[in-house]
């Protein structure tokens, strides 16, 4: 994402008043994270879900949250991707989308 290094501060209250309680409400998210670079004005929003039918159910909610929070916070959706993650907690490797 990229925004007016300006409208930093706006767009991380935007995402934790406004997009973070809609996407809570998405069965299987796991975690959702804001990543900013507040001097070049860019962004990162990670979600992550339980399994990979939890992220296919979600899209729609994460587009809608995707569209009221840029708008809001005036960014700019540059771009968007699916990666699998995968990683090891206590010795036990699980895998989620």
């Amino acid at each position: 994402m990229e925004f007016d290094p300006s409208d930093v501060d706006l767009f991380a209250e935007t995402f934790r008043a406004t997009v973070i309680p809609k996407l809570e409400t998405l069965p299987g998210l796991a975690r959702a994270s804001l990543l900013i670079d507040r001097d070049r004005g860019r962004g990162l929003v990670a979600t992550v879900f339980t399994d990979r039918e939890s992220l296919a159910a979600s899209r729609g909610g994460q587009a809608a949250s995707r569209h009221e929070g840029a708008a809001k916070a005036h960014v700019t959706v540059t771009g968007l991707e699916e990666f699998e993650v995968v990683f090891s907690d206590n010795g036990a490797s699980e895998a989620s989308g």
